[in-house]
């Protein structure tokens, strides 16, 4: 179930899980599960732990939708996954210069420096680029649903990282639009 479209395929064991040293404080607490910082192969990673085993269609839909965009540029990176745990855990890799909520709300940060208006369009294009993706590269198109500074990080070369794919829905085949739950 979790694997990477052009890449070896990675399941991650409770025990590789417990070697990554991740750290207690969260990182980036979202509707469905928190996320924390931890090291896997001596590379800082983003460890996504699911909080609910009633949710687990969301953590196999984010298994699913990000493996399939795993070769796009401008989608966070999922390293593998860990179905042996009561929830889903995901491991992704870490996006070095966090997410817009903090770049572009800045919350009063004097250490984050502010974006300029060039790289903000630029940052609009590429994410643009990757929901057209998704929309687009699939026999049945995906619709994000969690489009939200949240779900933007950018990299060390401030590179758009889409994220998030747990609320993703795809369109039938035959059909032009979905009825769902409003997110």
């Amino acid at each position: 179930p979790c694997l990477m479209v052009g890449r070896t395929p990675r399941f991650f064991s409770v025990d590789d899980l417990n070697s990554m040293n991740v750290y207690n404080a969260i990182i980036f607490p979202e509707g469905f599960h928190n996320s924390y910082a931890g090291v896997w192969d001596m590379k800082p990673v983003v460890v996504k732990k699911f909080r609910d085993d009633e949710i687990r269609d969301c953590a196999c839909r984010e298994i699913a939708v990000a493996t399939q965009m795993g070769t796009h540029r401008n989608v966070q990176r999922l390293l593998g996954c860990c179905l042996e745990t009561s929830c889903p855990v995901l491991v992704y890799e870490w996006p070095e210069n966090k997410n817009l909520d903090h770049r572009v709300l800045n919350y009063n940060q004097q250490s984050v420096e502010t974006l300029e208006w060039k790289e903000r369009l630029r940052i609009a294009w590429e994410i643009a680029h990757a929901v057209s993706y998704l929309h687009t590269a699939f026999r049945r198109p995906i619709i994000h649903r969690d489009l939200t500074p949240h779900s933007v990080f950018l990299d060390q070369e401030g590179s758009v990282r889409l994220s998030n794919f747990s609320l993703c829905i795809s369109i039938p085949e035959g059909e032009d639009h979905v009825e769902d739950n409003i997110r």
